[in-house]
């Protein structure tokens, strides 16, 4: 159960970086480098996508598994 939680907590921690990075470029541009912008982006879409892979698959297996009962 711990490391769920620490899964989910890196995933948020990721979209929250992101999400700040975008509001400090959209109240003082020149504050932050736009690449740094750009791949927080991409560092919190790909956690969120590989989360939300690993939580498909877990639903499918756990489908399978019901359905073979």
């Amino acid at each position: 159960m711990k490391n769920n939680v620490l899964a989910v907590d890196y995933v948020n921690n990721k979209q929250m970086a992101s999400a700040a990075n975008v509001e400090k470029l959209i109240i003082d541009p020149d504050s932050v480098d736009i690449h740094d912008v750009t791949t927080a982006m991409a560092k919190a879409q790909m956690s969120l996508s590989l989360a939300q892979t690993v939580i498909d698959r877990l639903l499918t297996g756990w489908s399978e598994i019901q359905t073979t009962r």
